[in-house]
């Protein structure tokens, strides 16, 4: 069956409109974590943003010496530089995931800005005076571990809090982008209406060349 082109042309403007309302749709913060076994340890390294719209505060304290994690309570703390740090909770929600069996671990080597979740399950921790919105990121080495000596279960784990955010810890493996895909569908139906130009234009050439 044949498809007008002004079909296909109506089909294109309209997929690309949703494309660039989902795209231009204000997203909720995302912090993105990324666990990998590099060089005889486990690396983690995050980076994104967070919102603390909603989150209570409970204050200004004072960071140890050391960054953690506990795959058993879903928790990790990237201690980065040191210093202060502000603590937030999440009310009732206990939104830290799991990630593995333990056990707790602790290792004096990171770099970039304080960040902790789900010591408590329903907390975070981020620089002192951290203005909502603003970017995080750094990284813990835990020397001569693997995912195996911290209980690691390599899988991706969503945290959600309660104000929409989310933390995506990646344990050795990378999330799929989701709204990606409907970049697709625009361009399939425009490849298919140039290919059935060029199909005319050869049939056009070929009857020409019999006469």
């Amino acid at each position: 069956m044949r498809i007008p082109s002004t079909l296909l042309k109506s089909s294109a403007r309209l997929l690309f409109g949703i494309s660039a309302v989902v795209y231009s749709k204000p997203a909720d913060a995302v912090m993105i974590l990324n666990a990998t076994e590099s060089g005889g340890g486990v690396v983690f390294s995050y980076s994104g943003t967070l919102n603390t719209t909603g989150l209570t505060y409970r204050g200004k304290f004072s960071s140890s010496s050391t960054s953690e994690v506990d795959s058993s309570k879903g928790y990790f703390w990237g201690n980065g530089a040191g210093g202060f740090y502000d603590e937030y909770d999440d009310n009732a929600n206990s939104f830290a995931v799991p990630f593995g069996a333990g056990p707790f671990y602790a290792e004096n080597n990171s770099t970039g800005d304080i960040f902790s979740l789900g010591y408590y399950g329903n907390d975070i921790y981020v620089p002192s005076s951290y203005s909502s919105g603003t970017t995080l990121a750094g990284s813990v080495t835990f020397t001569g571990q693997s995912f195996a000596s911290l209980g690691m279960t390599p899988g991706t784990y969503i945290n959600t809090l309660s104000n929409n955010d989310t933390i995506t810890l990646n344990v050795g493996t990378t999330a799929v982008p989701g709204p990606l895909p409907i970049l697709g569908i625009p361009a399939v139906l425009l490849y298919s209406r140039n290919l059935k130009k060029r199909i005319k234009a050869r049939r056009e050439a070929s009857n020409t060349s019999l006469v």
